[in-house]
């Protein structure tokens, strides 16, 4: 977040959402590299994950691409009337020090360990086929993240397959191939998560939450260029397109050619905002937030035909003050430390001072932001008069993340409702997402939350951000 001229830690899922194959590469035409001992047959059923026992690691690529291939050989036909070609156990590489894949050039040839290293990647010469790190890569990330990081990286990888299929691997600049990559794996991920069959892979409700932290994770740097030829897009991005696909299914993603999802392009403006990353100090950035909110709430207000009423009492307190009262009840230190909130009764924002202070340093100043903006679409929630209990369930929860984002776009968009005073800097967009992931319940076994996932706030937030004020106006509460 910028002034125009004008958890200590949190801990995060983080995971590899994928490298992908960046553009036209090239492919080697021979090796004597083996190939994975993966299959494509079902001889060995693997019942689902969800909630069961995890996959061992050396089953979780063979049971995720039994699922992966059988999705692909029932969507290809059904959304682009061809016929799916699967890929052989020849065209799968566990790449490792010991056994690299083949070199992905025009020359061909054996690769090295360093061209797979961290990575995976599709490569669509020599036939086509993937490649994965299972020296380092995938092993890291089952251990640290579990089987669906893996899971989703194939998916990644098998969504640049399916295009070459097709035939527009060539066709477009190659953050929409990435992008258009995103969606196909959030396809099949919403596939995974709701199928009752007893084979292949099986998501959970909770891996959604590491699709975000991967997509974060695997961005591009802020500020990076959307037309480099090796750009991936920034996380913000990278979940715009996978949740279409989750959302709106393969038939979405086939849109995107010639409906291509909007791309943010947020360059930095000075050397000094490079050396910060866009970000202000923490009382700097309160005050552009709040000064900010009470305008865009009154313009928005004024637009809408009620009256709102500035929000000016904001109480900050930490462990070293008294805990603040609401409707005549005192916090305690449980209740009130680490958190934000509206106090309802009495009409006013609060937040732990010191800890928030530590949020601004460790997530980005528009991360405190959007924590605080929520904080304002409440007071509008009740000034608009929505009910208490209304206001503190999931959907009225939501419907703050969804005005969120609508004044985020605002801003985003020349502030007009403050003069222009505040816009957003690189990489503003992902840390909204990281504020989510730290400050969401995560669902329970059954998928439920009692305030929203993640994985629900940040899809309000970008509904707000990408249809407006409206969009939130008509949420069902």
């Amino acid at each position: 977040m910028r002034a125009r001229v004008m958890a200590v830690t949190v801990g995060l899922v983080l995971l590899a959402a994928a490298c992908g194959s960046g553009g036209t590469p090239e492919a080697a035409s021979t090796t004597t590299t083996q190939p994975a001992t993966t299959t494509t047959s079902t001889e060995k059923p693997q019942e689902t994950r969800r909630n069961k026992e995890p996959i061992a690691y050396e089953d979780v690529v063979e049971v995720t691409l039994v699922d992966i291939q059988a999705f692909w050989e029932e969507q290809l036909p059904a959304v682009y009337d061809i016929e799916y070609t699967p890929l052989e156990d020849k065209d799968i590489y566990a790449g490792t020090s010991d056994d690299p894949p083949p070199a992905c050039t025009p020359e061909g040839g054996q690769g090295t360990y360093s061209d797979i290293e961290g990575n995976a990647f599709y490569c669509p010469l020599d036939g086509g086929y993937v490649a994965y790190d299972d020296e380092t890569l995938f092993p890291e990330l089952y251990e640290q993240f579990g089987e669906y990081a893996v899971a989703m990286v194939m998916a990644h990888e098998w969504g640049h397959a399916i295009q070459d299929q097709i035939g527009i691997i060539d066709e477009y600049k190659t953050i929409l191939i990435e992008n258009q990559a995103d969606c196909f794996a959030g396809a099949w991920t919403k596939h995974s998560l709701t199928n009752e069959s007893e084979v292949g892979f099986r998501a959970e409700s909770k891996d959604l939450q590491s699709a975000l932290g991967g997509m974060l994770k695997f961005s591009d740097a802020p500020g990076a260029d959307i037309f480099d030829n090796s750009a991936h897009g920034s996380g913000f991005d990278r979940i715009n397109g996978f949740r279409l696909g989750f959302d709106e299914g393969v038939e979405r993603c086939a849109e995107f050619p010639d409906n291509p999802p909007a791309i943010q392009n947020i360059p930095f403006t000075s050397e000094d905002e490079v050396a910060t990353g866009g970000n202000l100090p923490y009382e700097e950035a309160i005050e552009l937030a709040t000064t900010d909110l009470n305008a865009y709430w009154t313009a928005l207000a004024d637009q809408v035909g009620f009256d709102f009423e500035p929000v000016e009492n904001v109480v900050r307190f930490s462990e070293e003050t008294a805990m603040p009262e609401c409707g005549g009840k005192q916090y305690t230190e449980d209740e009130a430390l680490k958190k934000i909130f509206f106090c309802v009764d009495d009409n006013y924002v609060a937040w732990d001072d010191i800890y928030f202070e530590e949020v601004n340093a460790e997530i980005g100043d528009f991360g405190l932001g959007v924590l605080i903006a929520q904080q304002w679409s409440v007071s509008a929630q009740i000034q608009d008069g929505l009910d208490k209990d209304v206001i503190e369930s999931k959907e009225g929860r939501l419907q703050q993340s969804c005005f969120t984002g609508a004044w985020a776009f605002a801003v985003l968009n020349g502030d007009a409702h403050n003069g222009g005073a505040v816009s957003l800097s690189p990489g503003d967009l992902d840390e909204a997402i990281l504020a989510f992931l730290a400050f969401s319940d995560t669902p329970d076994d059954e998928g439920e939350t009692e305030q929203g996932s993640a994985f629900e706030q940040a899809g309000a937030f970008s509904d707000g951000f990408f249809f407006g004020e409206e969009q939130c106006a008509q949420m069902n509460l």
